[in-house]
């Protein structure tokens, strides 16, 4: 069976979702791509070819995650900075190590 580590990320802050990576990359391509005379059906195809370009790029979702994390420590340091009455613990990003199996 395989095993998945679960990420809890903040909601609504986009930036530190790693899956908006992969939104943005998909936008900037149909948008790149866009013509007035598009209709459902070509925006459907366009957006299987957007993902296919995705697939293919082989990209590290680590190396997302791990950018994410980043910019969750950044934000924690400023908050801290800016908030120094607020004890750690309540500012600290909730990093989860729980794996759960593959049913």
């Amino acid at each position: 069976m395989e095993k998945y580590i679960v990420l809890r990320t903040p909601p609504y802050h986009s930036d530190l979702q790693p899956i908006e990576f992969i939104w943005a990359m998909l936008k900037r391509w149909i948008a790149d791509h866009y013509s007035s005379k598009i209709n459902l059906n070509m925006l459907e195809k366009r957006i299987g070819k957007g993902f296919q370009r995705i697939y293919k790029l082989n990209i590290n979702i680590e190396n997302m995650i791990n950018h994410v994390i980043h910019l969750e420590s950044e934000l924690l340091e400023k908050l801290t900075k800016k908030f120094p009455n607020i004890p750690i613990s309540q500012l600290k990003p909730f990093k989860s190590s729980r794996k759960l199996k593959k049913n």
